[in-house]
């Protein structure tokens, strides 16, 4: 696929590759038929699926049967929390064999991102964040789909602070009358991190406190970071018989009440959660902002509940004072612009032939940004891929290959193998392997 290309008929002009991990990518595209802007997700072709993708159970009839239904359960979502499906194609045709979502594209950021750009949030933030979350979770439950996977990188925040959830691909409809996609012999659905007791022990494929569990774990993280760390047999042993460190431990400016929420949410019990997404949504209540709250000048997720009509800025800068942005908690010293900037640097000195002087600079970021970002951000993830390629290129490919196996193991248990730096990681280890 390349910039240029069109669906056949030619209604959808390619304009640009927004992400992709090991079963589908994301283009942004021009509907020339109403001169819109559009994201296409579409399923991969099976010479180009990876290993993790086929060894975790799915042949490729069930990864269509799986693509379906996320076209079909997003389309049945009537709320503003989930992006619209407005055309789909599940028939090859000709040259084009791919099949893809046609869906509207939201203009913002992932959770991911946010958490990358500003560390952590605020007490009303967070309440914002996961008072819409539970919107969707409602409406989804009530038509008895289990989304499975909710995490950061499944959170989109759109300029005017909507939350919007994405990636219902592996998503469930708890009625026993149909039949489900997700047979015993496959992988966990979901992200290690993230992903519920009984939906990791398979001893259910998901009930609503499941979804809850993963939405505490995201609430938790913007708060207090990740619940557990380590490896992904690590945090899937932590979260299987560990009990978190209370949330108000790690942040002691969470307010009681939230703090008691947030710790029930991540219960091993699904029963001694709350009762559904209903509850969860009247305990925060109580902490969404006032209306003289001044949220970010981007990302201001307390927007809809403060000021919901208030004209955005305009993209030329002339709008005039923006609101200001809330006191964040332990701003790190390390942050992504500077990680980023140092790898530019690091990457200069390279270029001039210092490869010793390179190196030591890239290791020194990585650690940098395991240190104060965390290895579940985005921008750790780049670094270590930055360094383990000069590693590679370098000569040194044993050491290469320790650094690109730690990331993978260290990192999907946050991020989910689908996760474009991992593909990158693992597409270097086949190379050199």
């Amino acid at each position: 696929m390349q910039v240029g290309d069109k669906t056949p008929g030619g209604r959808y002009t390619f304009l640009d590759r927004l992400g992709g991990g090991g079963m589908g990518e994301v283009w942004l595209a021009r509907d020339e038929q109403f001169g819109r802007t559009v994201a296409v997700k579409f399923l991969l072709e099976e010479h180009q699926l990876t290993k993790s993708t086929s060894g975790g159970g799915w042949d490729y009839q069930n990864l269509e049967q799986r693509f379906l239904r996320e076209a079909e359960v997003m389309a049945s979502l009537d709320h503003p929390g989930v992006p619209m499906v407005l055309d789909w194609s599940m028939e090859p045709c000709g040259d084009f064999k791919r099949r893809y979502i046609v869906m509207q594209h939201v203009e913002g950021g992932t959770l991911e991102y946010i958490f990358d750009k500003f560390h952590s949030l605020v007490v009303e933030e967070v309440a914002c964040l996961a008072a819409q979350v539970c919107s969707v979770l409602a409406v989804a439950h009530d038509k008895n789909l289990i989304h499975r996977d909710l995490k950061p990188s499944n959170l989109m925040v759109d300029r005017s602070g909507l939350v919007r959830v994405l990636d219902f691909g592996i998503a469930i409809l708890t009625d026993p009358n149909i039949t489900r996609l997700t047979r015993s012999s496959q992988a966990s659905p979901g992200t290690t991190g993230y992903m519920a007791p009984e939906v990791r022990t398979l001893k259910t494929p998901g009930v609503e406190e499941s979804d809850l569990y993963s939405l505490g774990c995201v609430m938790y993280e913007a708060l207090g970071g990740p619940v557990f760390s380590g490896t992904s047999d690590e945090v899937t042993a932590a979260h299987l018989k560990e009990t978190p460190e209370p949330i108000r431990v790690r942040n002691p400016t969470v307010p009681e009440k939230l703090g008691e929420l947030i710790d029930q949410m991540l219960l091993k019990d699904p029963g001694e959660r709350p009762s559904g997404a209903r509850e969860v949504y009247g305990r925060l209540r109580s902490y969404l902002p006032r209306q003289d709250f001044r949220g970010r000048e981007s990302f201001d997720l307390t927007r809809p509940f403060v000021d919901p009509w208030c004209p955005l800025p305009r993209s030329d800068g002339r709008s005039g004072g923006g609101r200001m942005p809330p006191q964040v908690i332990a701003k790190p010293q390390v942050t992504s612009s500077s990680v980023a900037a140092g790898l530019r640097a690091a990457q200069e000195t390279w270029e001039t032939g210092r490869t010793e002087d390179a190196l030591m600079q890239a290791k020194q970021i990585l650690q940098g940004a395991k240190d104060h970002l965390k290895i579940p951000s985005r921008v750790t993830r780049k670094a270590w891929l930055a360094y383990a390629t000069m590693l590679r290129d370098s000569g040194s490919v044993p050491e290469a290959v320790a650094e690109l196996r730690a990331m993978l193991e260290q990192s999907a248990p946050f991020v989910g193998e689908e996760d474009s730096h991992l593909g990158q990681a693992k597409k270097i280890l086949r190379d050199i392997e």
